[in-house]
């Protein structure tokens, strides 16, 4: 086993970022100030002048905040699965993306339900959802579920730190009052250790039907309409998978601009990035596999109903 130095000489590339805040990080954050401080001044413009200033009306009545919606709750699906999953299987190559994945859905399923308050007329009540619940409305259970979801991801997330954040505790003892109380007080022993995998393992387990049935009741949101081409019976298996599809992606993206930006070409090596690409070819070939199944099931309905017309 290592001791303290030569785990902080090992990580020392990776906490380097930490030490200083460089001008690159200072331009950022002013250009994500900016866009933050625009998006409240929409926001607020909308809400005193109503949702009519979005041009949205039947049948699009969701429009761009829709396309949000589904877009980062289909991304989340990236930490949950690939991570527990991998850890279930004691996939090792999948271990550098394991932040970077539980990160994404985190943040993901911050923004997401976000749009669904941009998209109610009165924001402020969005509780009435709870207080005034109806249990056979399918946006009921999408808010259960994506809450249950946040909730479970960020406890999933805050375990598996619980190691890392305890390094960060020791190795910058200027910020010890944040970093202390988020370690529990992690010494690494080895009773701490085994009920650290007993925990993670649990998580695992739970976290992974979770995360399906949040995006299966999204697609409920959809497949109970009687919008063309949105009522099918199939959108529960292809929303989870193209859920899970471009999540991988998500993490793809963000592995390489991780690797680019903080230098990590010896962490996140080509062996990983071709692995997480044959797992991406696999949710490809899925995903293509329930858009064509559609396909011959209309195909042969539309014949159907010419026959019937010919007979009549």
């Amino acid at each position: 086993m290592m001791d303290n130095e030569a785990i902080a000489r090992k990580y020392a590339p990776i906490v380097a970022p930490m030490t200083r805040a460089g001008w690159p990080f200072w331009l950022v954050t002013i250009l994500l100030s900016a866009i933050v401080l625009w998006s409240v001044f929409a926001f607020s413009w909308q809400y005193y002048w109503g949702l009519g200033e979005t041009g949205m009306g039947h049948p699009m009545s969701w429009a761009f905040y829709l396309i949000n919606f589904v877009f980062f709750i289909g991304i989340s699906h990236a930490g949950a699965l690939v991570s527990a999953v991998l850890r279930i299987t004691h996939a090792r190559w999948g271990t550098p993306f394991g932040r970077a994945a539980e990160a994404v859905t985190v943040f993901a399923l911050a923004a997401g339900p976000t749009n669904i308050l941009f998209d109610l007329g009165r924001s402020i009540r969005f509780y009435w959802v709870a207080l005034h619940a109806q249990f056979k409305s399918p946006l009921l259970w999408d808010f259960t579920c994506i809450m249950t979801y946040f909730t479970v991801s960020n406890i999933f997330l805050l375990v598996l730190m619980i190691p890392d954040v305890a390094f960060l505790r020791d190795r910058f003892p200027g910020r010890k009052w944040l970093y202390k109380p988020l370690s529990f007080g992690w010494a690494g022993t080895e009773r701490e250790q085994r009920n650290l995998g007993k925990a993670i393992a649990i998580l695992c387990v739970a976290v992974i039907p979770i995360a399906v049935s949040v995006h299966t009741v999204v697609s409920w949101v959809f497949g109970m309409q009687t919008q063309p081409m949105w009522h099918s019976t199939i959108f529960a298996p292809y929303f989870v998978t193209g859920a899970i599809y471009s999540g991988i992606a998500t993490i793809i993206v963000v592995a390489v601009i991780l690797r680019k930006v903080y230098h990590l070409e010896d962490y996140l090596k080509p062996y990983h990035f071709n692995n997480m690409g044959l797992l991406l070819l696999t949710f490809t070939l899925l995903w293509v596999y329930f858009t064509f199944a559609e396909t011959p099931d209309r195909g042969i309905w539309r014949g159907a109903r010419r026959v019937s017309r010919i007979v009549e």
